[in-house]
């Protein structure tokens, strides 16, 4: 049998054998540290791209935020930033106050809360508060620790019942100033990336958004105000007739809509055209106010009264039925108000004439408002035969 190679030629192979080894040995650790490498960098890359989805996101919720804070609709605006806000500023928590005309109190619009709000906050004299700092301020207040800042500020302390719906104690409250005016407040909690709002990276930014959401408010509540002044009749503060109009067939489509009844009274105030023949129209303009006030305080929040033209008023009965509007008519035709007379004269007595109708089917609001007209026609005759006297004017 053949020996093996000689102890020499044994040693320079072993030798060998243990170089390739060794060189293996790093060529695998040379591997597995550059598949540790690799899996670092595709970490990166994944959190890289995950940045960019979120970025992404934020910049189509901002260009949408652009587009819809151009509508001239108030409740454009504010379902606007209810949608998009809390993405553009990465905020878990938004609400948007408006601030009321009398300048003490903000009116919540706007917020993403779980939970109630609260709808209405005095920003007046006697009050203190982070919005009302800011406000007074005219800037966007960065807090990066809510007590510290009650403390510092001398605010009450903000512990209670929604402490606990929030993750940190950082937020901002941006003031919403257009025109040099302020018209209300933007308040951010809770980022969304769990860190602390900062002077820094965050006050420029949201500033910018605020102004933008304060720009569409001022456009919205103007033209809001403009619309309310086209439709709204200046003696008696009701609604026109073109607004009541229009008021009608909208009830009227609703009604359609959903199979509820709805009624409607018009109002005649009994003998004007004497009263302003015999008093005057600085005294005929007072009755049609006292009656408007009388009609608005005698019906539900839910009615509709609106001045109907001249002397006549008109009342919409959402969900009423014929039973129902002939006693809301009733208790009406039985009201009266009293004014003193000019100059120390006798007071003046105003009663009204009544009349009902209830939308019938494949009726539409002019059909019933034709009913309702000739309704109160034949109302008013009653009454003229039932008073009659001579003053009264035929006409009337």
């Amino acid at each position: 049998m053949p020996l093996d190679d000689d102890p020499e030629q044994t040693g320079q192979k072993l030798q060998a054998e243990r170089q390739r080894a060794a060189i293996l040995e790093h060529r695998v650790a040379d591997l597995e540290s550059e598949l540790e490498e690799s899996k670092l960098v595709a970490g990166r890359t994944d959190a890289l791209r995950g940045e960019l989805d979120q970025l992404d996101a934020r910049l189509d919720h901002m260009t949408e935020l652009g587009k819809e804070l151009n509508a001239l609709s108030f409740d454009q605006v504010r379902d606007a930033c209810e949608r998009h806000l809390p993405f553009v500023v990465a905020a878990h928590r938004m609400s948007v106050y408006v601030l009321d005309e009398d300048g003490r109190s903000l009116r919540l619009v706007a917020h993403n809360h779980e939970r109630p709000v609260a709808d209405l906050v005095s920003v007046g004299d006697d009050s203190r508060s982070m919005m009302r700092i800011a406000m007074e301020e005219g800037r966007t207040v960065v807090v990066r620790n809510v007590d510290e800042f009650r403390d510092q500020h001398g605010l009450p302390s903000g512990a209670g019942s929604h402490a606990a719906d929030y993750k940190t104690k950082s937020c901002v409250i941006a003031p919403l100033i257009s025109g040099g005016k302020i018209l209300g407040v933007l308040n951010l909690a809770d980022k969304k990336d769990g860190t602390d709002f900062t002077e820094s990276t965050d006050r420029k930014f949201i500033q910018q958004i605020a102004d933008l959401v304060a720009i569409a408010l001022r456009n919205s509540l103007l033209l809001e105000k403009l619309r309310r002044v086209q439709s709204t009749d200046g003696l008696t503060q009701l609604m026109n007739r073109p607004a009541f109009i229009a008021a009608l067939d909208n009830e009227v489509k609703r009604s359609r809509r959903y199979g509820a009844p709805l009624a409607l009274i018009l109002v005649d105030v009994e003998r004007f055209r004497l009263i302003n023949g015999n008093h005057g129209h600085a005294v005929g303009d007072r009755v049609l106010g006292e009656v408007a006030a009388l009609l608005t305080r005698s019906v539900r929040e839910i009615d509709v009264v609106g001045r109907y033209g001249g002397d006549e008023f008109g009342i919409i009965l959402p969900q009423q039925d014929a039973e129902g509007a002939q006693v809301v008519a009733d208790r009406l035709s039985l009201l009266n108000c009293e004014l003193d007379g000019p100059q120390g004269s006798r007071s003046i007595i105003v009663k009204l004439t009544v009349a009902t109708s209830i939308l019938e089917r494949q009726q539409d609001s002019t059909a019933l408002l034709e009913r309702t007209e000739e309704a109160l026609l034949h109302a008013k005759r009653r009454a003229a035969e039932r008073d009659a006297a001579p003053e009264v004017d035929p006409a009337d």
